[in-house]
């Protein structure tokens, strides 16, 4: 029986599929990195212009931004209270900066 995905003309590699549920059990894989520590990095961050990026787990680049204070402007998406759902989402997902 094939799959939607397989009907749509999209071949599923089953050696993949099979390899992927292998790896979860190798402790390596299922260890987490540590939280992000925001208050230790925004104690390092300069009050001068610059470019941020923020990265997920895997490394991928969640958001890009710029501006005339980084310490400012990156600090206002860690205070407690006054941030939309997106934003709360976003920062809920970065790994490193």
């Amino acid at each position: 029986m094939l799959t939607a995905i397989e009907q749509s003309g999209f071949r599923l590699d089953r050696s993949f599929a099979t390899l992927g549920a292998r790896s979860h059990r190798d402790p390596r894989m299922t260890q987490q990195p540590p939280p992000f520590d925001s208050k230790s990095f925004l104690g390092s961050l300069t009050e001068k212009p610059g470019i941020y990026q923020m990265l997920d787990q895997a490394g991928g680049v969640l958001y890009v931004g710029k501006a005339k204070n980084l310490k400012k402007r990156v600090s206002s998406y860690f205070r407690n209270q006054g941030l939309n759902n997106k934003t709360m989402a976003l920062v809920s997902r970065i790994a490193q900066m």
